[in-house]
């Protein structure tokens, strides 16, 4: 029998996506059943074996890239609608959330957090579930695996509870997996693109942390990022394909966020003027001094409390400017209108930078 966790506090708000870094002492895991989340249930070690073709003459940074290109598809389907093939990026879920109501989750004081099955909606999709024979636990939570998540929202889509419209059918299918609770969180999907970006197995990173093992579903690998011994910390400057943010919320008391490279590229005259001509003002103040870098992020980004479809996986684009240390993005949230260019405060997505960090 798996002793109780001592559960450290979460924020009130899902405000600004994800889970931060809680005291290093402990992991931040958000799940009762402790017994049901070892890393054989959420294996990370399929995740790093399955393989992408390559192309010989491909660099190492084309490589890992082509691996995260992989490994985000994965959990966007492909879903069978009315016949046709669709794909469509997840939805963000965190245990915690604004929709907790729909996932049937609550927090038991002393205890954690805890998926109540009695609960009329769960009921209904443990129901569909177990026709196709995956559990729904680790997606109410925010922690499934590509497979569970995609097979969860199609026995849903085959069980007529796809929504007929508004709204195209990636977005209904994300309002879906909203109404129903289930989705994936920063963390989870982080470490497993940071592992398959590296090619890690779990045994090439587990570390014990409060007793656990990690890497399980549902914890924050990098909440002790500063003391493990698979990690070091890199200058945002030289942040390569693979490696980690790991962001701070400027607001006490609330979480931050974790988001893996993708690219860091040194933005050149002829990309500068590209910036300028395209964003005007804001973009030219920015770009001076330098060098700037645009980095591009994957990450589960926060739904706010409707479920927005501008939640979930996406690939955001940031600025650092090493001369003047500040931070900038590519605000593409509004899918009606084009990407503005943003100076943002504090750090990356308006959030301290906590550190970068690197699988050793």
């Amino acid at each position: 029998m798996t002793q109780p966790i001592d559960f450290v506090s979460r924020r009130r708000t899902e405000e600004n996506d994800a889970p931060a870094s809680p005291p290093t002492a402990r992991p931040s895991v958000r799940e009762i059943d402790v017994d049901a989340l070892t890393h054989g249930t959420f294996d990370y070690g399929v995740i790093v074996q399955s393989t992408v073709p390559v192309a010989p003459t491909q660099s190492p940074t084309q490589i890992a890239q082509s691996k995260l290109d992989t490994y985000r598809r994965g959990f966007d389907g492909p879903y069978v609608v009315d016949g046709a093939s669709v794909s469509a990026s997840p939805q963000f879920r965190m245990a915690g959330g604004f929709n907790d109501a729909a996932a049937g989750y609550s927090r038991v004081p002393g205890v954690g957090g805890k998926i109540d099955a009695t609960n009329p909606q769960v009921k209904e999709l443990n129901a569909i579930c177990a026709h196709v024979g995956v559990s729904p636990q680790h997606a109410l939570t925010g922690a499934p695996t590509a497979r569970e998540l995609v097979t969860i929202t199609q026995a849903l889509i085959t069980a007529g509870k796809l929504a007929s419209g508004p709204g195209d059918v990636q977005t209904r299918i994300k309002d879906m997996q909203w109404k129903y609770g289930i989705g994936i969180d920063c963390t989870d999907y982080v470490i497993g693109a940071a592992m398959k970006a590296n090619a890690k197995s779990w045994s090439d990173v587990s570390v014990v942390v409060g007793g656990f093992t990690l890497p399980i579903p549902g914890t924050d690998y990098f909440s002790t990022a500063d003391t493990n011994p698979h990690l070091s910390r890199v200058t945002t400057s030289n942040a390569k394909t693979g490696d980690v943010f790991c962001l701070d919320s400027p607001e006490r008391g609330e979480v931050g966020h974790r988001a893996v490279v993708y690219s860091n590229e040194v933005c050149d005259a002829n990309r500068c003027v590209q910036l300028w001509s395209k964003y005007g003002a804001p973009a030219a103040a920015f770009l001076k001094g330098g060098p700037v870098h645009e980095i591009q992020v994957d990450a589960s980004w926060g739904a706010g409390p409707t479920g927005a479809s501008f939640g979930g996986v996406r690939r955001d684009t940031w600025f650092y400017n090493e001369s003047s240390h500040e931070w900038a993005q590519l605000n593409a949230r509004n899918a009606s209108a084009a990407p503005t260019f943003e100076v943002t405060a504090n750090g990356p997505a308006g959030e301290n930078l906590h550190g970068v960090y690197r699988f050793r």
